[in-house]
């Protein structure tokens, strides 16, 4: 059904199909709904229970849907994350120990600038801020290496595994068996990155790579180093997938603790209140519609 006129109980939805309403009474609810489950995650899982609390939420958010679902996100202590999307099953990051946050990337490599001296600015200050990053992941990768491991691959199995069942995870119904990827992690730096002028002599080789022209002329090349970089780290990261579901978990294997868990499937999902269209200062015959691309504007009901 095409709706062209707007009545006074419809809502119309944003592209991503959230509600634009949102109000203090259920942003507290969403948030005790977060903090709740967080609790319950750590003690499970032996996280640092006393960093799980009120006063030590450094982030939140919180993102209305239909049917009383929600996304929210809880940072604690600006360390550790629990995320929902759209009332699905609890998803947690321990920044201090994720992959992705601890060798992450500070610069963008898009460059916006229009002329080609620009570029060549942007460029450069690209590849100045990617050898820190490098230099900065170095270092932790050396002190990873050289930590105590108190796992090994199939400790961290076990140990990802018992995280599953313990959230509720129904492994053997979802149709979970070996997992899909396994794997102890490892740091390399396999290349040799360098500025030459026009002066100095052509690098050339298998692999041997020249950047864009910088400022002054030179030439930034990376070429395979004849001694490159490789260390194997106490990281431990899984992946399980069926027809129905996945779920990726990392452990760490200094503290055998669990690092990142990610499940996508129908099994789990936060409880949705009754009341939520009053949390959201809605009246009970409201309607939400989706807006349709056309001109001038219409709209069609929403459908879960």
């Amino acid at each position: 059904m095409i709706i062209t006129n707007l009545l006074m109980n419809m809502v119309v939805l944003t592209l991503q199909g959230a509600i634009p309403t949102n109000t203090p009474a259920f942003q507290a609810y969403a948030v005790q709904v977060m903090f709740t489950n967080a609790q319950a995650l750590a003690s499970k899982w032996h996280l640092e229970e006393n960093l799980v609390a009120t006063n030590k939420i450094t982030e939140r958010e919180v993102t209305p849907y239909p049917g009383g679902r929600f996304s929210a996100m809880l940072v604690f202590d600006d360390r550790y994350i629990f995320g929902t999307q759209e009332g699905g099953s609890i998803g947690f990051t321990d920044k201090a120990y994720y992959q992705g946050w601890v060798f992450s990337e500070s610069a963008s490599s898009k460059m916006t600038a229009t002329s080609e001296a620009g570029n060549a600015s942007a460029y450069e200050a690209w590849l100045k801020i990617n050898e820190e990053d490098i230099a900065r992941h170095r270092v932790v990768a050396q002190q990873w290496s050289r930590a105590t491991n108190q796992l090994t691959l199939r400790t961290a199995q076990q140990l990802a595994e018992s995280a599953m069942v313990s959230v509720g995870v129904p492994v053997k119904t979802i149709g979970f068996k070996k997992p899909a990827e396994k794997k102890q992690w490892n740091w390399a730096d396999d290349y040799t990155r360098e500025i030459r002028s026009n002066l100095d002599g052509i690098i050339s080789g298998s692999g041997t790579v020249y950047s864009v022209p910088l400022t002054g002329g030179r030439m930034s090349v990376a070429y395979p180093s004849k001694h490159p970089s490789n260390y194997l780290l106490p990281y431990y990261e899984f992946r399980w997938d069926s027809l129905q579901a996945a779920c990726h978990v990392d452990v760490f294997g200094v503290t055998s603790n669990i690092v990142h868990f990610n499940f996508l499937g129908p099994c789990l999902s936060l409880p949705t209140p009754t009341n939520y269209l009053s949390l959201l200062g809605l009246p009970d015959n409201t309607v939400f519609v989706k807006r349709r691309f056309a001109s001038p504007p219409t709209y069609e009901p929403y459908e879960p």
